[in-house]
């Protein structure tokens, strides 16, 4: 779509706002098929129509198709009107972005951040593009780090490699931002032999002058300096190294960027007591960010074992950092509600769910008890733990979950279909009443004619009854009915369910 005819055709046809060009791809229909039942997976989609039109978008926009034609379309579109934009490759999928102002790009028909610049001055990454747009809009700066480039290029050629240096160092000085000039100073690093120290000062150099931009500073640590600086290192060495980097980040700087890999490669460098190491100094650090305490704690509970001294020992320091009550470690705790916990209930694992549930009420407020008169025994179902059908719905908050077992209530909700909600209490039970509080609401019928089912195993159930009519708390008197059990659980086959609380009483009986 770039041809001289597609140009005048999309300047003529779609002469817009320039914050509208993200939405110029739909010009066109998404059509997986054309008009004569051809997939766009193949060759002959656009074929018969060959000749037909004056320019490739005008038979887009009248034939259709789908992610890569679209976003061709739409950037084609805002650069035929002289507006930067750019297609970018996402997974299974292709988007576009344009700059909507003289300072901001915006993603365009994207799905993901998981995504790669077709066009680029540099990397091809979003966060690439975030620091060019940041180094070229200071034109002064760019001119006067260019010129100093240029001289330490020339005292290297004169054979004066410490002036070079010296030099190098005065251009990234006056421009910080320049990508381009980083790698240039660490090619001449490499063209010289530069020493370790020379290397320590190139990372202590590079995290200042990129402070913000933590993806590019990445890729050049990964990709030039720690190779060379890692390489002759023990494992106490290259951990304090590591380390520089960690302390040193601030939060996404150009956008969500693929930190895990890096986390991955510097674990992948270290002996296991250093591992360790990391992992305990990584989670006091960054688990109060909002940024990367989420992705931190899923990152560190995949490394072992649930079951193992090293799965304890981490998710210990995780319940630690994310209890600290600040704004920051309220996203890691959530985080670590729906998925640690999650885990913990699917393998019947009462002591993790107890340990994440009740750090993760401090959440939510406390629900009021008013309308809810207890049986004899004791409340077993609050020391147990919640399963609920489809885990992971876009409805449920797993955070929640712990509060539904007991006086603090919460609040939990199924996939679609057919649906349970089931409850391990904390003991095997002789059960002697069971009290169900209902979500408020016009969806509150949801839960009428739902069975009421026990099972000493989790696997068999036998139903004990079931609720009747539309209420707000449901009671169940089973006191002298000698129901035992170690599970209980509501389940219905037509509807999802969602409730504040299910509280079982009973007496222990093991």
């Amino acid at each position: 779509m770039g041809g001289a005819e597609s140009l005048v055709y999309l300047r003529d046809r779609i002469c817009w706002p320039r914050p509208d060009y993200v939405k110029a791809c739909w010009q066109a229909p998404y059509r997986s098929y054309n008009c004569l039942a051809d997939s766009v997976q193949r060759p002959d989609y656009y074929m018969p129509f060959n000749g037909s039109y004056a320019a490739m978008p005008e038979m887009v926009i009248d034939v259709g198709g789908v992610c890569g034609a679209l976003s061709n379309l739409g950037a084609s579109a805002a650069i035929a009107n002289g507006i930067p934009a750019s297609t970018m490759g996402e997974p299974g999928h292709c988007a576009y972005t344009v700059k909507i102002s003289d300072d901001e790009w915006k993603p365009a028909y994207s799905l993901s951040w998981k995504r790669s610049m077709h066009t680029s001055l540099f990397e091809a990454t979003w966060q690439n593009l975030m620091l060019t747009e940041a180094c070229f809009s200071d034109p002064e700066r760019v001119a006067k780090s260019g010129d100093l480039s240029r001289k330490a290029f020339a005292l290297e050629m004169d054979g004066d490699l410490e002036q070079a240096a010296d030099c190098w160092r005065q251009a990234l000085n006056a421009h910080g931002l320049h990508y381009g000039l980083w790698v240039e100073w660490a090619a001449f690093g490499e063209r010289t032999d530069r020493d370790a120290n020379w290397w320590r000062d190139y990372q202590t150099a590079l995290l200042v002058g990129l402070k913000g931009h933590e993806e590019p500073a990445w890729t050049v640590l990964s990709k030039r300096v720690y190779p060379r600086l890692l390489a002759e290192m023990d494992d106490a060495e290259k951990l304090r190294v590591l380390l520089r980097w960690v302390r040193n980040l601030q939060n996404w700087g150009g956008g969500r960027w693929n930190i895990e890999g890096a986390w991955n490669w510097m674990f992948k460098q270290l002996g296991e007591d250093d591992q360790r190491k990391l992992v305990r100094v990584m989670s006091e650090r960054l688990i109060e960010s909002p940024d990367f305490g989420p992705p931190l704690v899923v990152w560190l509970l995949a490394k072992y074992s649930p079951d193992s001294e090293e799965g304890r020992d981490t998710l210990g320091l995780i319940l630690k950092a994310s209890g600290s009550g600040r704004d920051g470690a309220q996203s890691a705790l959530k985080q670590l509600a729906r998925t640690a916990m999650l885990d913990a209930a699917e393998r019947g694992d009462v002591d993790t769910f107890q340990a994440i549930g009740k750090q993760a009420s401090s959440l939510s407020e406390p629900l009021s008890m008013k309308g809810i008169e207890p049986f004899p025994g004791d409340l077993v179902s609050a020391g147990g733990l919640l399963q609920v059908s489809g885990r992971g719905n876009r409805w449920d908050s797993p955070e929640n979950h712990w509060g539904i077992l007991g006086e603090h209530g919460g609040r939990c909700h199924t996939n679609n279909g057919a649906s349970f909600i089931a409850v391990r209490l904390e003991h095997h039970t002789e059960i002697t009443g069971i009290v169900i509080q209902n979500l408020k609401g016009g969806q509150s019928w949801r839960a009428t004619d739902s069975r009421i089912e026990i099972s000493t195993d989790g696997e068999s159930w036998e139903q004990i009854g079931s609720l009747e009519g539309n209420k707000r708390f449901y009671r169940l008197d089973l006191e002298g009915k000698y129901h035992r059990a170690l599970w209980v659980r509501m389940a219905k086959d037509t509807n999802c369910l969602h409730v504040r609380r299910f509280l079982v009483w009973g007496h222990r009986r093991s």
